[in-house]
């Protein structure tokens, strides 16, 4: 989760505002409220319950021990304090704040939006509490319509101050609405400032990676990434772009120490896997993927990964299960029809070949590769104009990449042609 978003739930957290009366010093909510503080929860637990014992119908408790709730991973029972809070006061707009971003962590985003606008139009909420309603509407809205999130962040400007997180979702509205030099200049100036550094970083560094500016980003991170090597999202980023500047075997150490450091973390053993099946170690990436497979086993580009690293050790009859149920479950994954070609091709079942090939054309354009594999199929068929033209196509754009195959293809095309 962004840091913009961490930025909101700590604002709207506050606690005094919701007191009902002025309470003493020694009062046990403000005990229980320097415990939360100190994330020392079980204790504040302890004294949220001794002021609800005498008041229980203090909304300033409830919402308390809807945080202590939420902090604590107890999500159902958070979300019926801060219903109960709002039961008992419907105008307070701090409930409605909190029980957006619970509602938000639980994939409820609809119903988070509904609690947002009541607090975009609660005359009780001043202007700070409605720049972060707002801010939080436009995370919301980014990943379904960038346009919409742009017109949410205008609203939070026009009601409170500036803030680096706005910075950063400037970058992140542009970089979605497809403006990448407004998002690259976003993400330096936070990088300049040294405001959000690590975020500006990472989101430049994905960015770039996008664009295919591996050499960038390698110059980017390897310092950054130096400094901080428990960032995941720096550390899979420029191992990324090691590996795409031909140097698998730096961006490998990386992502083997970060796999060791978190080996519970599903994306570093993901990205560990790909970048170590392409690289000379398909078996240990086949482990990886037979371990993530556990957890999400209907995954189609895992599944088709999985495939992939089991047609670089040359089990082909194995490899074609789970690339079978990728393409069942997503069609459009173009690679791994490819992927049953050339299996089905290792095989020698040539109708299967072209079949597979068929498929992968509706969703991705031929190269070097499939050409070769419509050529050699239609050739072993005896389709011998088919198989001539596809020849011919394969040596345009081979560029001399597949200087064993031109040279085969090359003497083919002597034989076919004076038959």
């Amino acid at each position: 989760m962004n840091r913009l978003f961490f930025a909101i739930v700590a604002l709207s957290c506050t606690t005094a505002s919701l007191a009902q009366t002025a309470p003493s010093p020694t009062s046990p909510l403000d005990a229980a409220e320097t415990a939360i503080d100190q994330h020392e929860f079980p204790k504040a637990r302890q004294l949220v319950m001794e002021a609800l014992t005498d008041h229980p119908q203090d909304t300033r408790a409830l919402y308390d021990l809807g945080y202590i709730e939420f902090a604590t991973n107890h999500k159902d029972q958070a979300e019926q304090d801060y219903r109960r809070v709002m039961e008992l006061d419907p105008s307070l707009p701090q409930a409605h704040m909190a029980l957006a971003r619970l509602l938000s962590t639980t994939d409820r985003k609809d119903e988070a939006r509904q609690q947002l606008d009541i607090v975009t139009k609660n005359p009780k909420a001043d202007g700070a509490l409605k720049g972060q309603a707002w801010r939080m509407l436009a995370d919301l809205d980014l990943l379904v319509d960038p346009s919409v999130a742009r017109y949410d962040l205008l609203h939070a400007l026009q009601v409170s101050a500036e803030t680096p997180q706005d910075t950063f979702l400037t970058g992140r509205l542009a970089e979605a609405l497809g403006d990448n030099d407004t998002a690259e200049k976003a993400y330096r100036k936070l990088i300049a400032d040294k405001r959000l550094e690590l975020d500006a970083y990472a989101a430049l560094g994905r960015l770039l990676l996008k664009q295919e500016q591996n050499d960038k980003v390698v110059a980017l991170l390897q310092d950054v990434q130096a400094a901080h090597p428990d960032n995941v999202a720096i550390t899979a980023e420029l191992a990324t772009a090691l590996a795409n500047t031909g140097q698998p075997a730096k961006g490998l150490l990386l992502l083997e120490k970060a796999h060791a450091d978190e080996p519970s973390n599903t994306t570093v053993t993901r990205l560990l896997a790909d970048v170590a099946n392409p690289n000379g170690r398909p078996d240990e990436a086949e482990s990886l993927y037979v371990e993530l497979l556990k957890l999400t086993p209907k995954d189609p580009v895992l599944l088709a990964s999985y495939g992939s690293s089991l047609i670089r050790q040359q089990r082909y009859f194995e490899a074609e299960p789970p690339l079978q149920q990728a393409v069942a479950l997503k069609p459009d994954l173009g690679e791994a029809w490819g992927s049953l070609a050339f299996a089905a091709s290792k095989q020698e079942r040539y109708d299967q070949v072209l079949t597979y090939l068929t498929q992968r054309k509706k969703y991705l354009p031929d190269n070097a590769s499939t050409y070769f594999l419509w050529a050699t199929a239609y050739d072993k068929l005896r389709h011998t104009k088919e198989a001539i033209a596809y020849y011919h196509l394969f040596l345009d754009t081979a560029g001399g990449k597949f200087p064993d195959q031109e040279f085969q293809i090359r003497h083919r095309l002597i034989v076919l042609e004076h038959k």
